[in-house]
């Protein structure tokens, strides 16, 4: 719409910042951006902004629907962190986080996680009530939103967008290190299974491909050759096994 292009003008960070796929030594940042353009991430230790502890740029592309997934590794293990965004020319406040403790290091965690997050904008404050418990992790499981028309892309890509415009769940999602699977409702339809195919139903590859444009995971089942959304990841001692039970 015209109003929607010019709001994007003004404003050429569309979503995110959302962080991710967080290790001992390592982040990753996603946005989403009005065209494509240069991302940057800083990231400096936390109280120490004149230190630089990491930089890194990478370009969105249109055929990623204009995002980009920033990776900035040589970070210290167990450590509070702060970043900053430059999307083109304009500079954006990022958010803070923490790396997680060593591998197989005891560790105490603060874990949020859930599903079911239907779209309802009054209820849309729930994202501040988990961001105020601080969690070291949010892991979303499923029904993140609600999509149930598998066939339309447009329609995939409207429930992701009216969910990483509001400002409460960019606020959480800035902040926390987010790890996402997916389940019927994101899926397909309503107690769907998809079964071992990759291209029966038609639609999955779209589905899939959407999927992996709007998280920022370690990674995404096995791939092109095998897609899904099933992965595994270390939180010092203990090893999260994210399972694709669709």
């Amino acid at each position: 719409s015209d109003l929607y292009q010019q709001l994007a003008k003004d404003n050429p960070l569309v979503h995110g910042p959302m962080i991710g796929a967080v290790t001992h030594d390592s982040a990753r940042i996603w946005v989403r951006t009005q065209d494509e353009l240069p991302v940057t991430v800083l990231v400096v230790k936390a109280g120490e902004a004149a230190q630089p502890a990491g930089k890194n740029t990478v370009t969105s592309r249109a055929s990623d629907d204009y995002t980009a997934v920033v990776p900035i590794k040589g970070l210290a293990a167990n450590t509070n962190y702060a970043y900053s965004v430059k999307v083109g020319d304009e500079d954006y406040e990022g958010g803070v986080f923490r790396t997680a403790p060593l591998p197989r290091t005891p560790a105490k965690i603060r874990l949020a996680f859930g599903g079911g997050a239907g779209f309802v904008p009054p209820h849309e404050r729930v994202w501040n009530t988990i961001l105020d418990r601080k969690p070291h992790l949010l892991l979303m499981l499923g029904d993140n939103v609600y999509i149930d028309q598998p066939t339309s892309p447009h329609r995939n890509l409207y429930t992701y967008y009216r969910r990483q415009s509001r400002p409460e769940w960019r606020q959480l999602v800035a902040n926390t290190p987010t790890f996402s699977i997916w389940d019927d409702h994101d899926f397909g339809m309503n107690d769907c299974s998809g079964g071992p195919l990759v291209n029966e139903p038609a639609w999955k590859p779209d589905v899939w491909r959407i999927f992996t444009q709007n998280w920022v995971n370690p990674s995404y089942g096995g791939g092109q050759q095998q897609p899904g959304c099933w992965y595994t990841f270390s939180w010092g001692d203990v090893d999260f096994v994210m399972l694709d039970s669709r």
